[in-house]
């Protein structure tokens, strides 16, 4: 998670950012600071970016805060994330599409029309969306996630809904599991 709510002696309670501890603290944390999830209020740790060799520093994996693993109170916290992206068993929620007939008259044509629901019970899922700056992006045209979210009459359409939708839809990895995913679909007969 990339929030968390900052306490420290002496002084006020606050909310905080994963990079903004990163570049205040650099790398070394105060041992009176602790951090809890806004939603859970659990204890959380901060964890340092690191590059696929575990060095600090390297941006491949950004600065973050994450609860304690098998945490029992707050693995029903919904941002707590037991390795989800790791494990290939783990299912992530598909984004919600819907076939749709063209409203011409007499079309035989269809369309895919792509909506984004909040998978969150956090009240500031649209809050972070924003403050990251979170967008979907398909077919290369970039649209603002939070807008998304806020608005759920709101849909992309897709002009040619049967080809390879997880190459042609992108959503930000740390947002899909709380907004979705896209998967391809599969015929049956």
């Amino acid at each position: 998670m990339d929030t968390a709510r900052q306490f420290i002696p002496m002084t006020p309670v606050r909310m905080v950012t994963a990079e903004e501890v990163a570049r205040k603290f650099q790398g070394d944390i105060p041992a009176a600071a602790r951090f809890h999830c806004p939603s859970c209020d659990r204890p959380v740790h901060f964890h340092h970016a690191t590059s696929a060799s575990g060095k600090p520093g390297s941006r491949s994996v950004r600065a973050h805060f994450r609860h304690a693993k098998n945490d029992p109170v707050a693995r029903f916290c919904e941002r707590y994330q037991a390795g989800i992206g790791t494990d290939p068993r783990t299912k992530l929620p598909a984004l919600p599409m819907f076939l749709r007939r063209n409203r011409d008259r007499d079309s035989s044509m269809f369309h895919l029309e792509l909506s984004v629901r909040r998978r969150s019970f956090g009240h500031d899922l649209e809050t972070e969306l924003r403050e990251d700056h979170a967008t979907i992006t398909v077919d290369g045209v970039p649209y603002d996630l939070a807008e998304l979210v806020a608005d759920r009459k709101h849909t992309i359409r897709l002009a040619n809904p049967t080809f390879r939708l997880t190459h042609r839809i992108t959503v930000p990895e740390q947002w899909q599991r709380n907004v979705g995913a896209p998967e391809n679909g599969a015929y049956r007969n």
